[in-house]
C-alpha cells in the first residue's frame, strides 16, 4: 500500500472563552446578559434561573464562558461565580453532594460553613430517607424536606429551616451567587429530574442566580417522563423554574457561509483542480445543511481524515456533499450504500421503453427512503443535492473513462469504503507514471504495463493509460501518446490479446488514443509535431515490432476510422504477404476485410473507390479484388491468391455447418451465403 502523508489538522471544537474568537458575533447578547445580572445584584431579590437555550453545538457553552469573562473582567466584589458540572456524577444522592460542594467554594467563609452544613444534612437525609421510602416526585419534594428532620435523628431544626438561614446569610453578606451549570441536556432522565428539584426546592436561595444551558427540547422531553409522557408539561414545568429564556438566535446563511469557507478552505488548497468557482458552489449548498459551528467543524475534521485517502481518486464535490450528508443523518448515508443499483439504475430490460420506466421508479422510491432519514427542514436541499450525485448516473455509467463520479459503477464504493479497491488503478500509481513517463523508453512503458497486468486486467490498465493523457498538457500529450501506443503493442497486452475484433481492448486503445489524443505538440526542439507525425510514427513501430495478429488489430480499428496514412501499412502488408495463407485466414475475415481495404489504399490517395467492392455483399462484383493483383506473378502469387480464397471460402463453410448443428441463428449467416456465391464466381473467373 502506498504511503499516505496527512498534513491535514484537526480542527479545535473546544468552547471560546474570550470575545476575540467569537465568529458568531454574540457580543450583543453577552452584554444584555452580563447588565441585567449586574442590575439584579444592586437589589435583594429571589432566586432567579436563566435559561440558556440552544440545540445541541449551537454555542450555549461558548456564550456562557463569555459572559463570565464579563463578569471576571469588571469584577463586582458582591457578585461570587460558581460552576458545578453535573455531567460528572451518576446519582442524587452524588448530585447532592458536589452540587453543594462546588458551590460553597470561594464564598466568603460565613457562607461557606452554612452552605456546607445544609448540603450535608441534604445529602444524609437523601440517602437515609432514600432507603425507607420511595423517592419523591416534584409535586410533594417541599414536604418530603418539611419532614426530613423528623426521621434522622440528631437534627435539632427543619431543613427547609436550615434553607431560609443561608439566604438571610448571603443577604446580610450583600453578595449574590451567580451559578453557571452547563450540559444538562447531557443526562439522562432521572438526572435531569434531581437537578432541577435540586434548584428549585433545595437550593433556591434568595440573591441566587443561576445560568442553566441545555436544549429545552431534549430537556422538556426528559421531564416528560415524570408528567405521563406529556412533552407539553415536560416543558411548562421548565418554564417555572426558568424566568429568563435566553435563547441563541439563529446564525444568518451569510455567516454560516463565511465559517465553512474560513474552515474548508485551507484544506481544499491542497486538491489539484477543484476551482474557486466549484468551492463556492459548494459552500452556497453546504450554508444551507449547516446550522451550527460544531457540525461545520466536525465535518470539516472528518473531511480532513479521509481527504488524504480520496483526494486524487473520486470527484472532490461529489465527496463534499455526501460527507455533508453524513454529518447530518448517519442512516441516510448508509441507504445511500443500500440503494446503489437504484440510484446508478442497472436495472435491464429488454424493452428499452420498459427498462426507463423500472429505473426511473426505482430511482425516485430510493431518493423518497433516503429523505426519509433526513431532518424535515433539511429535505429540499438534501433532495437537490441527491440530484446533482445521481442525476447523470446513466451517461456515467455508459461513459466510464474519466468520471470518477459517485454515479459512476467503478467508483461508487470507493467513497464509503474508503480504500481504492484491489481491481482499480488508484490515481496515486497514475500519478507517478505521469512524472516519470517523458524519461521512459518504449520498452520501460511495456515493462510498466507488463507489471501491472500482475494485478489488474487490460481494460483497467487501458482505461487508466488514457485518462493519463486525458490530464496531460498540450505539449507532452503527442509524445506520451506515441510512446504509450508503441508500448501496448509490444506488451503482453499485445501477446495475449484475443481475436474478438469488437472488445474494448488494446488495440482499440490505441485507435482511441490516435482518435483523441494525437493533438498537435512539440517536440524536443520545439519544432511542430503534427496529428500524422503522430500516428504514423506510431504504427510504423507497431507495424514492424507488434505480432502480425495484434497488428492486424490495430489496422482494423484504424482503417475504420480513416487514422494514419497509406505508407506505415507498407510495412504490414509486407510482413502478412509472407504468410502463408494458412495463417493469413486465421485473423478472421474481418480482419481481412480491413486489410484489404488498407492494401488498396496504398497507391490510392484519399478515400478508394475500391473500398465498397472488396469482399462486397448484397450482389456487388468482387472481381475487382483480383483486378487489383493483375501484376502479381502468375507462377507463384496468382496461385497463392487462388489458394487463399479457397481457404477463405472453406473456412465460411466450416462456420455455416457449425451454426447449423448448433441452431445459431447468426445475423451474419446471410453475408456468409453470399461471401461464398459472389467469391465463388470471381474465383472462377480468375482462375480462367
Amino acid at each position: 500500500m502506498a504511503n499516505i502523508t496527512n498534513n491535514y489538522s484537526i480542527i479545535n471544537d473546544s468552547p471560546i472563552s474570550c470575545k476575540q474568537d467569537d465568529e458568531l458575533m454574540r457580543d450583543n447578547l453577552v452584554e444584555m446578559v452580563v447588565e441585567s445580572i449586574r442590575n439584579l445584584s444592586k437589589m435583594d431579590h429571589p432566586c432567579i434561573c436563566y435559561g440558556i437555550y440552544g440545540e445541541w453545538g449551537s454555542g450555549k457553552t461558548s456564550l456562557i464562558n463569555l459572559i463570565k469573562g464579563e463578569l471576571l473582567q469588571n469584577k463586582n466584589d458582591n457578585i461570587l461565580i460558581q460552576e458545578f458540572n453535573p455531567w460528572i456524577v451518576g446519582n442524587e444522592e452524588t448530585l447532592i453532594k458536589e452540587f453543594f460542594a462546588s458551590i460553597s467554594t470561594d464564598v466568603v467563609k460565613e457562607l461557606q460553613s452554612v452552605i456546607k452544613r445544609y448540603g450535608k444534612s441534604v445529602f444524609l437525609a437523601v440517602e437515609n430517607i432514600a432507603s425507607v421510602i420511595p423517592v419523591p416526585n416534584a409535586k410533594n419534594y417541599v414536604q418530603f424536606l418539611k419532614n426530613a428532620s423528623d426521621i434522622i435523628s440528631g437534627y435539632d431544626k427543619p431543613l427547609s429551616k436550615e434553607k431560609e438561614e443561608i439566604s438571610a446569610r448571603i443577604i446580610e453578606s450583600h453578595r449574590h451567587l451567580v451559578v453557571f451549570i452547563d450540559d444538562i441536556d447531557r443526562l439522562d432522565s432521572d438526572e435531569v429530574h434531581s437537578l432541577f428539584r435540586l434548584i428549585r426546592q433545595v437550593a433556591d436561595f434568595k440573591n441566587t442566580i443561576y445560568l442553566l444551558a441545555f436544549d429545552p427540547d431534549i430537556v422538556g422531553k426528559s421531564l416528560s417522563k415524570y408528567y405521563a409522557g406529556n412533552n407539553e408539561d415536560g416543558s411548562a414545568f421548565l418554564k417555572k423554574i426558568i424566568q429568563v429564556p435566553v435563547v441563541l438566535p439563529y446564525s444568518s446563511e451569510k455567516k454560516i457561509k463565511s465559517l465553512i469557507s474560513k474552515n474548508l478552505e485551507p484544506s481544499l488548497s491542497t486538491v489539484a483542480d477543484f476551482t474557486e468557482i466549484k468551492t463556492q458552489l459548494v459552500i452556497d449548498n453546504l450554508a444551507q445543511i449547516f446550522d451550527t459551528p460544531r457540525q461545520i467543524k466536525r465535518y470539516v475534521n472528518q473531511l480532513n481524515f479521509i481527504l488524504p485517502i480520496l483526494k486524487d481518486e473520486v470527484d472532490i464535490a461529489d465527496l463534499l456533499y455526501l460527507e455533508a450528508i453524513k454529518e447530518l443523518s448517519v442512516s441516510a448515508y448508509s441507504e445511500i450504500y443500500k440503494q446503489k443499483n437504484a440510484l446508478l439504475k442497472t436495472t435491464i430490460h429488454p424493452d428499452p421503453k420498459k427498462r426507463k420506466e423500472l429505473q426511473d421508479k426505482e430511482y425516485n422510491e430510493a431518493i423518497n427512503c433516503i429523505l426519509s432519514k433526513i431532518p424535515e427542514a433539511k429535505r429540499e436541499i438534501i433532495s437537490t443535492i441527491l440530484q446533482r450525485l445521481f442525476v447523470n448516473s446513466e451517461y456515467v455509467t455508459l461513459t466510464p473513462l474519466y468520471s470518477k463520479s459517485i454515479c459512476s459503477q467503478l467508483y461508487f464504493s470507493l467513497y464509503f469504503i474508503q480504500l481504492v479497491p484491489d481491481e482499480l488503478i488508484s490515481r496515486r500509481t497514475l500519478k507517478e507514471l505521469e512524472m516519470s513517463i517523458d524519461d521512459m523508453s518504449i520498452e520501460e512503458v511495456s515493462l510498466w504495463i507488463n507489471e501491472k497486468l500482475q494485478e489488474y486486467d487490460s481494460y483497467e490498465i487501458c482505461r487508466n493509460l488514457q485518462i493519463l493523457l486525458h490530464l496531460s498538457c498540450d505539449v507532452n500529450r503527442c509524445l506520451r501518446a506515441q510512446k504509450i501506443c508503441s508500448g501496448i503493442s509490444v506488451s503482453n497486452m499485445a501477446v495475449f490479446h484475443n481475436n474478438h475484433l469488437h472488445d474494448n481492448g488494446a488495440a482499440s486503445t490505441i485507435n482511441s488514443i490516435f482518435s483523441n489524443y494525437a493533438y498537435s505538440g512539440v517536440n524536443e526542439n520545439d519544432e511542430p509535431i503534427f496529428v500524422d507525425d503522430i500516428i504514423d510514427t506510431s504504427l510504423n513501430y507497431i507495424y514492424s515490432k507488434a505480432n502480425v495478429s495484434f497488428a492486424l488489430h490495430v489496422n482494423y480499428f484504424v482503417s475504420q476510422h480513416g487514422n494514419g496514412s497509406s505508407q506505415a501499412f507498407v510495412q504490414l502488408k509486407d510482413r502478412f504477404v509472407k504468410l502463408d495463407y494458412k495463417e493469413q485466414f486465421k485473423y478472421s475475415i474481418y480482419l481481412l476485410n480491413s486489410f484489404f481495404q488498407s492494401w488498396l489504399l496504398i497507391e490510392d490517395e484519399g478515400p478508394s473507390k475500391f473500398i465498397q467492392s472488396i469482399l462486397a455483399i448484397n450482389g456487388r462484383d468482387v472481381s475487382l479484388f483480383f483486378a487489383r493483383f493483375e501484376d502479381l506473378d502468375p507462377n507463384k502469387q496468382k496461385q497463392m491468391m487462388c489458394n487463399f480464397v479457397s481457404y477463405f471460402q472453406e473456412g465460411i463453410k466450416l462456420l455455416l455447418d457449425h451454426c447449423e448443428k448448433e441452431s445459431l441463428t447468426d445475423p451474419q449467416l446471410k453475408i456468409y451465403n453470399l461471401f461464398l456465391v459472389n467469391w465463388e464466381d470471381a474465383l472462377m473467373t480468375y482462375r480462367s
